[in-house]
């Protein structure tokens, strides 16, 4: 009887060829998650101007057609994801939220924030869009017209 050499079939991986594979996939997570979370931020702080715009435009038409004489100074309109015009509308934020369908975007870098939308009564336009922390808030970001600060701002959210 011949006990010479045996050939194992080799089914499957090692521990160790397991280990190491695993090792080379957590060095690429961690190299690659901090370029991911602040391209998701960056994309969050787009999306936010984004909407801002669309916030200034749907104002500026809300004033052209509506019923309310235009005020003469500064007016802030503050809004919130959820908020819904009074029927029939009895104020230019009213109209705001007719104008958006009482869709009013939501803020995706700052999900707890509001809009703080500045009218100009002087020139008749909506010349800034920003967030504010609290329904009774002071701007905190710029949105418009001066969005780049806001867009390139370094934080994880």
């Amino acid at each position: 009887m011949n006990r010479g050499i045996h050939k194992r079939k080799h089914k499957g991986f090692s521990l160790v060829e397991l280990i190491i594979v695993i090792a080379i996939m957590a060095i690429l997570a961690g190299a690659l998650a901090p370029a991911l979370i602040r391209y998701i931020g960056k994309t969050r702080r787009t999306t936010d101007v984004r909407s801002a715009g669309e916030l200034q435009a749907a104002l500026q038409r809300a004033l052209a057609r509506s019923e309310f004489e235009s005020p003469g100074s500064d007016l802030v309109v503050i809004l919130r994801e959820g908020d819904t015009a009074s029927t029939p509308a009895n104020s230019i934020k009213d109209e705001l939220l007719v104008e958006l369908t009482n869709n009013v975007p939501h803020i995706k870098s700052y999900p707890d924030y509001y809009w703080y939308i500045v009218y100009n009564g002087s020139s008749g336009s909506v010349p800034e869009v920003h967030l504010t922390d609290s329904a009774n808030g002071q701007p905190i970001y710029e949105l418009y017209p001066d969005k780049q600060d806001f867009i390139e701002m370094d934080n994880d959210n």
